[in-house]
C-alpha cells in the first residue's frame, strides 16, 4: 500500500499502531525522536509520516516544517496527548494534513492514513497539472510566436505568406486529436464564408480566415487531461477550460496586424450565446460581435460533423437540424440561415479539408 513512518517517543504507543496498520497493508518504520526521524527521511522516502508533538529534543512541529522545505510530497499527520487548539492551528498552518489527539485506536489511524494518501494524491495532481501547464505554455506560446510574426505583415503581404503563416498555425494550434489541423482550416474557411455570405465587407476573406483559425489559441493554458476526456467534465473542468476565451484574447489583443486584433474578437466572443447564457461575459443579441457570432456557427458545425472523443461525426443534415433547433438560443438565427442553407459550399469545404485517417 504505502511507507509509513510512526515517530513517537513512547514503543507502547508504537508497537499496536504499527500492527494495526502493517495488518492494512502498509510497510511502516520507526523513530523515537526528530532527530532520528530524519535520519529515517534521508534515506528512505515516506509517503505519510505520523509524528508525535512533544518528544525530548526537536519538536514533531520542527520535523513538519523540515518535511514541508524538503520532502513536500509527503503528508504529514501530528500525534498529541494534548487537545491544544493553538497547536493545532500551528500544525495545519505549517502544513500538516491532520491532527489526532490520543489515546487513538488502529481504525481511526487507518482511516486517517487512508485520507492522507488521498490528500497526497489529489496535491500530486494539482502539481502535475501546473508543471504541465507551464511547460505547455512555454512551448506552445513558442511556436505561436513564430506564427503571430508571420502574420505581422502590411496588407500587401499577406496573401503572398498566407500558406506560410497557416502552417505555422497549424503546427502552434494543433491542440487535442480532434483539434487538427483540418479543423483549424475548416473553421477559418466557414467564417470566411458565412462573412461573404452576410456581406461583411470591415475585413477581408484573408483576413477573416487567418484570424478564426485563432479562436481556441485560449487552449495552450488547459491541461490535456481536460482537453482528451471522453466523459462530460464537471464544474471545476468546465470552469477551467472556459478560461481559455479570455486567455486567447489576451494573448492576441496587443498586436498590431487586423488579423491578430480581430483573432482576439474572435477568441473572446466566439463561446457567447444568443440568448446570452454563453461566456465569458453574458452578451446576447447584438451584444455579441458579429465576428463572434460567425465563428460560434463555424466552429459547432465543424464540431458536430467531425469525429471527438465524446462523439461521432454526425452527417451533414442530422448537424444542421441539430443547429436549427438551437436557432434564436445559441446561434443567430439569421446568420444561421445563412449559413445552412449553402450546402454546397459547406460540402466542398469538408471535402477540401479532410481530417487525417
Amino acid at each position: 500500500m504505502a511507507r509509513l513512518l510512526l515517530v513517537d517517543d513512547e514503543p507502547n504507543f508504537r508497537r499496536p499502531l504499527r500492527r494495526a496498520l502493517e495488518r492494512a497493508g502498509h510497510e511502516v518504520l520507526e523513530a523515537s525522536n526528530v532527530a532520528a526521524a530524519r535520519e529515517v527521511l534521508a534515506t528512505t522516502p515516506v509517503e505519510v509520516i505520523l509524528c508525535d508533538v512533544n518528544m525530548p529534543g526537536d519538536s514533531g512541529l520542527e520535523l513538519v516544517r523540515s518535511v514541508v522545505t524538503n520532502a513536500p510530497d509527503t503528508a504529514i499527520v501530528m500525534l498529541t496527548g494534548v487537545d491544544d487548539p493553538k497547536v493545532a492551528d500551528e500544525a495545519l498552518a505549517i502544513g500538516a494534513y491532520g491532527y489526532m489527539v490520543k489515546p487513538i485506536g488502529g481504525n481511526e489511524t487507518r482511516i486517517m492514513v487512508a485520507a492522507s494518501l488521498r490528500h497526497r494524491e489529489l496535491e500530486l495532481a494539482r502539481r502535475h497539472y501546473v508543471e504541465e501547464l507551464e511547460s505547455k505554455i512555454v512551448s506552445r506560446t513558442a511556436a505561436l510566436r513564430d506564427a503571430l510574426e508571420q502574420l505581422e505583415l502590411t496588407e500587401a503581404t499577406v496573401r503572398d505568406a498566407e500558406r506560410d503563416a497557416v502552417d505555422r498555425l497549424v503546427a502552434a494550434l494543433t491542440i487535442r486529436s480532434e483539434e487538427t489541423g483540418a479543423h483549424i482550416r475548416r473553421v477559418g474557411r466557414f467564417c470566411a464564408m458565412l462573412a461573404r455570405l452576410a456581406g461583411l465587407r470591415r475585413w477581408s476573406e484573408d483576413e477573416i480566415y487567418l484570424a478564426a483559425m485563432l479562436h481556441d489559441v485560449g487552449k495552450i493554458g488547459v491541461p490535456d487531461s481536460i482537453l482528451l476526456k471522453p466523459g462530460p467534465l464537471d464544474a471545476d473542468e468546465r470552469e477551467i477550460i472556459e478560461r481559455h476565451s479570455d486567455l486567447g484574447n489576451r494573448m492576441l489583443a496587443n498586436g498590431r496586424s487586423p488579423v491578430l486584433i480581430l483573432g482576439a474578437e474572435i477568441a473572446l466572443s466566439h463561446h457567447e450565446r444568443w440568448d446570452g447564457s454563453g461566456y465569458p461575459n453574458g452578451l446576447a443579441h447584438d451584444e455579441i460581435p458579429i465576428i463572434g457570432r460567425i465563428a460560434a456557427i463555424g466552429d459547432v458545425f465543424d464540431a458536430l460533423t467531425s469525429n471527438r472523443v465524446y462523439h461521432r461525426a454526425l452527417p451533414l443534415s442530422e448537424a444542421s437540424d441539430h443547429m436549427r433547433a438551437e436557432a434564436g438560443r445559441q446561434f443567430d438565427p439569421d446568420l444561421l440561415d445563412l449559413f445552412l442553407s449553402a450546402t454546397e459550399q459547406l460540402e466542398a469545404i469538408r471535402s477540401a479539408n479532410p481530417d487525417p485517417l
